[in-house]
């Protein structure tokens, strides 16, 4: 388990490190910046050192022994303080946070002095233990060494957990909570680790052994952490994915609406602001998706006025039929009698005369969707749908054209 879950914890929290040093580069002044970094460095090392493949070859070549353990205890135990110590910056007026940061800063330097006091007096051996609780949890002062150690950590992931979740409660900003929200939970789930290695090393201590709560500790304390250090960057990354999701939904409204747009522009080449040189191409442009929208939006309901008095009934029911047999929600239905009516009319731009007689002409009527941009671009990219994809045959109906409605339309009147 060690093998795999602490190389992922030390990815995920090198990774959120290396996105906030990107930060630092363009602010290098910024104390939150340079204090959430330290905090994330702390981790990432932890994580690093506590890996296998690292700390048996590292520690070795060194000569650090088992003290190389004192390393990665040390990290997590300063990764605890400095979480700790920022949340309360971030909250707290500077005359109350900074006293109660510097006694958390005092406290975690004692435990770490202690720590260096238990394991110089502990009669271990010289070699590099791969499995160190394992390995010494009955060895005199080496169990004093790892109750203080997880208890230490374990009061500190409590405290973090506890500030998380109050701080979440006058943040704000959505992100920001977020982040909190998803820090205190790693916090929580971290103290599975403290929890475990502490009843574990209890249990041996009473000649029990629990080797599955030793097995199990890292995976509590790689999700932990990973999550934690993923919480303290998402109120910073949180912003830049919903910018990202929002261009990739610009993104397919855009392709779902440019054929409905391309035909009214071949219609009506007069209605584009900017017409493009290759009006083809212009599929591909990606730049300034939401103002290309926003106009697309615009000029097709521009167009739609312009042929309000060649929108006709008859083609928008039999459109609305063939869309409720296929089993299409109301909306849907709306949008496929919407999409075959303008299908028609800009068929039927060359044939005014004839258009015109038909009879139960639509006059004047507002698009469906709303009053405001989103609810009017939500309604003309599913008109665009059905527009792209007329209504298939079902169940031996025969789809009528929009031409040959027109026709029967006509056929009737006379």
């Amino acid at each position: 388990m060690h093998d795999i879950a602490y190389p992922v914890a030390a990815l995920v929290s090198s990774a959120a490190l290396a996105y906030k040093l990107l930060d630092l580069r363009k602010d290098p002044d910024n104390p939150v910046l340079r204090s959430l970094c330290a905090t994330l460095a702390c981790a990432a090392f932890g994580f690093i050192a506590a890996t296998p493949a690292i700390y048996l070859p590292v520690s070795t070549a060194l000569g650090l022994d088992n003290l190389g353990k004192l390393v990665v205890h040390g990290s997590l135990i300063a990764f605890s303080v400095c979480v700790q110590r920022m949340l309360l910056m971030w909250n707290d007026p500077p005359e109350i946070a900074l006293p109660r940061a510097r006694r958390r800063v005092i406290a975690g330097v004692i435990v770490l002095l202690a720590m260096v006091a238990l394991l110089t007096l502990a009669p271990i051996n010289d070699s590099t233990a791969e499995h160190f609780t394992e390995t010494y949890a009955t060895t005199p002062y080496i169990a004093e060494y790892l109750l203080l150690y997880v208890t230490a950590v374990g009061t500190g992931l409590a405290e973090i957990a506890r500030l998380c979740w109050r701080f979440a409660k006058v943040a704000g900003r959505p992100w920001l909570v977020r982040g909190l929200h998803l820090t205190a939970v790693g916090a929580a789930i971290t103290l599975g680790y403290c929890l475990t290695r502490g009843i574990y090393v209890i249990a041996r201590n009473m000649g029990i052994r629990l080797d599955l709560l030793a097995d199990s500790s890292s995976a509590f304390a790689a999700l932990g952490g990973a999550l934690v250090s993923l919480g303290l960057v998402l109120p910073a990354l949180g912003p830049r994915l919903s910018a990202t999701a929002r261009w990739f939904g610009h993104l397919r409204a855009y392709h779902q609406l440019f054929p409905l747009w391309l035909a009214v522009y071949d219609a009506m080449p007069d209605i584009a602001l900017d017409p493009p040189k290759h009006p083809k191409r212009a599929r591909w442009r990606l730049t300034k998706l939401h103002y290309r929208l926003y106009r697309f939006v615009i000029e097709i309901r521009d167009a739609r006025h312009a042929l309000r008095e060649h929108l006709n009934s008859e083609i928008a029911d039999g459109a609305r039929t063939l869309a409720a047999q296929a089993g299409a929600t109301a909306e849907q239905q709306e949008a496929a009698a919407e999409a075959a009516m303008l299908r028609a009319a800009l068929t039927a731009v060359g044939q005014v005369a004839e258009i015109a007689s038909c009879g139960d002409l639509l006059e004047q009527q507002a698009p469906i969707g709303g009053s405001d941009h989103v609810g009017e671009l939500t309604w003309f990219v599913e008109v665009a749908r059905a527009f792209n994809r007329p209504p298939v045959e079902r169940e031996g109906v025969r789809p009528l054209r929009p031409l040959a409605v027109a026709a029967k339309a006509m056929e009737e009147e006379q």
